[in-house]
């Protein structure tokens, strides 16, 4: 089923594969005949996606800047390329994200309409601390109740950069 908008333009920079039926990320990066290195944004959104280990895609696209992977059936992300800038993860099932995950050079970063509670945002607090460039975090929408609020919000304090807690 993505095979064709494969081959029909390899060399676009951004690859928009929303609603594509794609089962799970590495099933896509199988598809790939090689490493795909002009490719910067990749849209996954829309999908079917459960899991999700983003190693095989690092490996893949080299240059991803932009990751989305908004609305598909997520409850765990484990690993995410370290050169994403812009991580796209509302409408998914993923209850908490941060703990061990490591976004270098994340500068947005979607959570919204998720499943997080007081322990997600605990977490989502301290990664916020560790991505240095990250100015939009989005949790709206979640199960956020007042201990994960006042993580969020005196992590969003103390960050030099952050312009935006939603």
């Amino acid at each position: 089923r993505m095979r064709p908008f494969l081959l029909a333009d390899p060399h676009a920079a951004s690859w928009d594969l929303a609603r594509r039926g794609v089962g799970t990320a590495q099933a896509f990066v199988d598809l790939l005949p090689e490493r795909v290195a002009h490719v910067t944004a990749l849209d996954l959104a829309h999908n079917r996606i459960r899991h999700f280990h983003g190693a095989g895609l690092a490996a893949a696209f080299p240059a991803l800047t932009s990751l989305d992977l908004r609305c598909n059936l997520l409850r765990a992300l484990a690993h995410v390329p370290a050169t994403v800038r812009t991580l796209r993860l509302a409408g998914n099932k993923l209850r908490c994200v941060g703990a061990r995950l490591w976004l270098p050079r994340v500068c947005v970063l979607d959570l919204s309409d998720n499943e997080v509670g007081n322990a997600g945002a605990l977490a989502v607090a301290c990664l916020a601390r560790r991505c240095a460039g990250l100015r939009e975090l989005r949790v709206a929408l979640n199960w956020i109740g007042d201990p994960g609020a006042l993580a969020l919000v005196g992590a969003a304090k103390a960050h030099p950069a952050l312009v935006l807690l939603d």
